[in-house]
């Protein structure tokens, strides 16, 4: 059966669906009054980069390549429709001085490059390994 539109109103508290959705958009009104587009993370990673690469949890990830230090590829269970994706990446800083950065390089449909890596005042980036490394996926 088709339904054209939920009224909220004729809503308790949940919707329980079981198996696959699909739909055209999906709107979002989260009590801000704002009635807005929710747009979907299609991918999520949560690794130890030290060592031997471990992924400790995740979404759409089927694996993480050490490329080299402080640089490692995200590599997707389900490709991405395109390499229009926005990432987000980040890490832990500890209790040094040190800004470490997160982001992304490469972007291609089955996989996604992630570095690490921190400057001095305008000295080029060196990259670090680190012990905590996420990064979202989203499109």
């Amino acid at each position: 059966m088709a339904i054209d539109k939920i009224d909220s109103s004729a809503l308790d508290t949940k919707i329980d669906v079981s198996g696959s959705v699909t739909a055209d958009s999906l709107n979002l009104n989260a009590g801000f009054g704002s009635d807005a587009a929710v747009y979907g993370v299609r991918a999520w990673v949560n690794f130890d980069g030290t060592g031997t690469v471990a992924i400790r949890d995740s979404a759409n990830v089927s694996s993480i390549t050490d490329v080299d230090t402080g640089k490692y590829t995200v590599n997707f269970t389900t490709a991405m429709p395109d390499t229009n994706y926005s990432v987000a990446a980040d890490t832990l800083t500890e209790s040094d001085a040190s800004q470490f950065r997160a982001g992304a390089n490469t972007r291609l449909v089955g996989s996604c490059n992630i570095l690490i890596g921190a400057g001095v005042g305008g000295s080029p980036p060196y990259y670090v390994d680190k012990s905590y490394v996420s990064a979202i996926f989203v499109r």
